[in-house]
């Protein structure tokens, strides 16, 4: 029997159960698996993500179980979307079909994004899921983050943990010389002492969310034109040869989420700062009934990525959980189509303010 992860050569490898395409377009390569079941998993997400019943984080789980199995160790292809942009994009009017096989995820992501908002962060996405359920297990140790002498321990810790993250850069050098394999650990280092500046000071927290990703998606794609393509800690979930680099990057990056929930998604994730993008016109949104709204503020603390401050929920920071929903007791809080003609539409949660930046 052969296990799930071996080795060949210097390399760790992922087995994947299924090693070739199962539904080939014509006599190419190109496998419609990952199209359809990324599509059929997303069907199911939003049907959960419309349809409030009591149990629907219990469900919201499952899918996020289902989709994690599938895509790391179901599906043969690698489904790293920033890495999969860039290289489709690089191919685009020379090899269609091979610009297709690059971009027919993101591009089905995409679509439900400018539906649904970021399902596909909420409910499926493995390193979200991955973050999550650490956060929660380690739930214990942040209430202790807030205490003056924890500032002395968070400074140690950040010492320590940027130590390890440079001596391991030093000893994980590039395979090659178009994929920079160590960069995400640089931006791992940074991720690091964005969430010890947050921890500190809580009031940086927008400011970071607001700023950061988006740097390091402009920063991603302009190494792009010099002909440098960044790897990063979520195509280590996907790729059947897992680079030692993204390894690390990765292992920093769920660290982080012990102390931090949601770290790489609140200010690092260049794939999320693309859907937030998205999600900010998607048709399906969270709105507020005003004549229902209690302004209690129990909407606020159950959101993973703390996009909801005073009753204000940060459309592209939202990760359409729906957690908030869920919590709130008066139903004041509902999905609703805001394309849709003719329907009366609830007070909607807005951006946050510039001037709370």
């Amino acid at each position: 029997m052969e296990l799930p992860f071996g080795w060949e050569g210097n390399r760790l490898v992922i087995r994947k159960v299924i090693e070739r395409a199962l539904l080939p377009l014509g006599n190419t390569a190109l496998d419609l698996t990952p199209f359809l079941m990324m599509a059929g998993l997303s069907v199911v997400g939003a049907l959960l993500m419309r349809w409030k019943f009591p149990h629907r984080q219990w469900a919201r789980r499952v899918v996020q179980t289902l989709s994690a199995t599938a895509l790391i160790l179901g599906v043969h292809p690698c489904a790293c979307m920033t890495r999969d942009i860039v290289l489709g994009a690089n191919v685009l009017g020379r090899d269609d079909l091979g610009a297709f096989k690059y971009l027919v995820v993101f591009g089905t992501v995409a679509a439900f994004t400018m539906l649904f908002g970021r399902i596909f962060c909420g409910w499926l996405c493995p390193l979200g899921f991955a973050q999550e359920l650490l956060a929660k297990a380690t739930s214990w140790l942040r209430r202790y983050t807030d205490r003056p002498v924890f500032i002395y321990v968070k400074y140690a810790m950040g010492v320590a943990f940027l130590g390890v993250l440079f001596y391991s850069s030093y000893k994980t050098k590039p395979a090659t010389f178009s994929f920079i394999e160590h960069a995400m650990v640089f931006y791992t280092i940074g991720l690091s002492l964005i969430a010890l500046t947050v921890l500190t000071d809580r009031s940086r927290d927008w400011f970071f969310k607001e700023r950061v990703r988006y740097a390091i998606l402009i920063s991603i794609f302009a190494v792009f034109i010099y002909g440098v393509y960044a790897n990063g800690p979520f195509c280590v979930f996907f790729t059947a040869y897992v680079e030692w680099a993204s390894l690390i990057s990765c292992f920093g990056v769920l660290l982080l989420s012990m102390v931090l929930m949601n770290a790489w998604c609140r200010y690092m994730c260049p794939e999320g700062a693309m859907l937030g993008l998205l999600a900010k016109h998607a048709a399906w949104q969270i709105n507020r009934d005003d004549d229902l709204c209690q302004r209690d503020g129990c909407c606020e603390p159950v959101c993973p990525v703390d996009c909801i401050v005073m009753g204000i929920r940060d459309r592209k920071t939202c990760l359409y959980c729906m957690k908030c929903v869920d919590a709130c007791p008066y139903g004041a809080l509902q999905i609703v189509n805001e394309l849709e003609p003719g329907k009366k539409q609830a007070t909607p949660f807005e951006p946050r303010p510039t001037e709370y930046f």
